[in-house]
This record gives structure tokens, C-alpha cells and sequence, in this order.
């Protein structure tokens, strides 16, 4: 029986010596035996990527950390439960723009696991450390672009709201007729009539002046009469017809600052956006320098 450097025991920690015969690893320190298939890289691997396709990533993690007790420098397991804490089991995910936005970028503990690695396995665990740094980040703008969008969806609702009560203080002409009802600004008919109003007040002036010099006070009386219900009806118009244009000024007030901030807010997320694919394309150029590696 020959020592086995790479394989320890699991229980004792001691070197593990083959028993040919039987085809098993023996511990000559407290006697616990393992059969050749419990450490083949392959099968351990294929273990974990089952428990990850159930989502059980605990399993996963756990069967990659099983094998680094026979191996405790292998980058490919070291790298497996660097994915696996983030709940990736393959690098090439993160070519993928949806991987990107919900990736769960929640820091973990993965130093270690780069110390534990030697030589060129060592750098390659720091790209794909920085893989992952990089997708946080990617993920943490795309919270932010969603953010401005909620906040974009709400400006809109303002405007709506505002542009639509701007709408009800409008005079209907035609309300009898709903078909040709029309909504018409209130500014229009306040301008009108206080135009009128004045012309009426000119006009009784003017006639009550000229007919008390000519003597027929009972035409002078009739034409006064009718501009003074012309007046009195403006006097009851005329407020209402402010109080609607104050409103519907303060809701076009509110409208155009709804817009303003809406352009303000596309040009944040244009911003944001374009961060977001300057990082995925960073992500995409350590990528393909890992898998040139792997190829080399």
C-alpha cells in the first residue's frame, strides 16, 4: 500500500494509503475505509449541480467542501462554492442580462476561499471574485433604474390626475347636448364677459346721461333695467369663472413641473442604463479571459 497525498481522511485528518487489493482508501489511523468512486472529482461535481438544479445550494456547497478535504487547494471546487453562494453554479450565467438585474447581490464570504488557492488557480479565483463584485453592482443599478421608473409611473399619475381635474373646472358648451358637448378654457368666457360688462356699464352711463337731458326717463329706465341684469348676472359669473381659472393655472403649474421632473428622471436612468451596460460589458471581458484559460 502506497501514501495518498491527495486524499485525507475526513474523520482523522490523517493520509490515506490504498489497499489494492480491496480497491479501497484505508486511514491506518483509525481504520475508516472509502471505496475509489467516494473521490472522484467528477462524481462529486455532478452531485452538486444536481442539488443546485432543486435549488438546494446548501447541498451543493456542502459536496464541493467535502471534496476539498481530500484536495484542499482545487480551484475548480474552490471556484463551484464561490458560484454557489450566490446561488450560480455556472460562470456563463452571467453573460445572461436577466441574471444580471436579479442576481443576488448580497456580499458572502468568498476571501478565504481565494487564500486557500495556490499559484495560477489563485488569480482565477480573483476574476471571477471580481465577476461577481461587477454583478452586484449591475444588479444594484438595475434597482435603481427600477426605482426611477416607480418614480416616473407616479409623476405620470400626478400629471393625469392634474390635467384631467384642469378638465372638470372647463365650461361645457352645448350640455344639453351630450354629443356636442365640448370643454372649452374658462379664460375665454371670463375675457368675454368682463369685455361685455364693461361695454354695458359704458352704455348706461352713456344712455342714462343723454335720455335725463332729453326728458323720455322710461326708455332710460327699460335700457338701464336690461344692463342692469346683464351687469348683475356678470356679478354672479365673473367669480366663478376666476376661481376655474385659478385652478386650472395651478393644476398647469403642477403639470409642467410633473414634466420637467419626468425629463429629469429619463436622463438619470439614460445614465444609469448605460453604467449598467458599461459593467456587463466588463463582466463579458473577464469572462472571456477565464475561458481562455480554461482552453489553454
Amino acid at each position: 500500500m502506497g501514501d495518498t497525498k491527495k486524499h485525507i481522511c475526513e474523520s482523522c485528518g490523517g493520509a490515506l494509503k490504498i489497499d489494492a487489493e480491496k480497491q479501497l482508501y484505508v486511514c491506518p489511523f483509525c481504520g475508516i475505509t472509502y471505496d475509489y468512486a467516494y473521490f472522484k472529482e467528477d462524481d462529486v461535481f455532478e452531485k452538486a449541480e444536481t442539488f443546485a438544479s432543486r435549488g438546494e445550494y446548501a447541498a451543493a456547497i456542502d459536496a464541493c467542501e467535502f471534496y476539498l478535504t481530500k484536495d484542499p487547494h482545487n480551484v475548480r471546487a474552490l471556484e463551484k462554492i464561490m458560484l454557489l453562494k450566490y446561488e450560480i453554479m455556472d460562470l456563463g450565467k452571467f453573460r445572461m442580462r436577466n441574471v444580471l438585474k436579479f442576481f443576488k447581490g448580497k456580499p458572502q464570504t468568498t476571501e478565504y476561499l481565494i487564500e486557500q488557492a495556490e499559484g495560477e488557480g489563485r488569480k482565477r479565483l480573483e476574476k471571477v471574485s471580481a465577476v461577481i463584485g461587477k454583478a452586484r453592482e449591475c444588479h444594484n443599478l438595475h434597482l435603481d433604474i427600477a426605482t426611477i421608473d416607480r418614480e416616473i409611473d407616479d409623476c405620470k399619475r400626478v400629471y393625469d390626475e392634474k390635467e384631467k381635474s384642469a378638465h372638470g373646472m372647463y365650461v361645457e358648451e352645448d350640455a344639453n347636448d351630450p354629443e356636442n358637448r365640448k370643454m372649452i378654457d374658462p379664460h375665454i368666457p371670463l375675457k368675454k364677459l368682463t369685455v361685455i360688462y364693461r361695454i354695458i356699464l359704458s352704455c348706461i352711463a352713456f344712455v342714462f346721461l343723454a335720455f335725463c337731458f332729453l326728458g323720455p326717463i322710461y326708455i332710460c329706465c327699460i335700457i338701464v333695467a336690461i344692463g342692469l341684469g346683464v351687469i348683475c348676472d356678470a356679478h354672479a359669473r365673473i367669480p366663478v369663472l376666476k376661481k376655474k381659472c385659478a385652478h386650472v393655472d395651478n393644476c398647469r403649474e403642477q403639470m409642467k413641473s410633473m414634466q420637467n421632473q419626468i425629463g429629469i428622471l429619463k436622463v438619470k436612468k439614460e445614465s444609469l442604463q448605460k453604467q449598467f451596460d458599461e459593467k456587463r460589458g466588463e463582466i463579458n471581458v473577464l469572462l472571456d479571459e477565464l475561458e481562455k484559460e480554461e482552453d489553454m
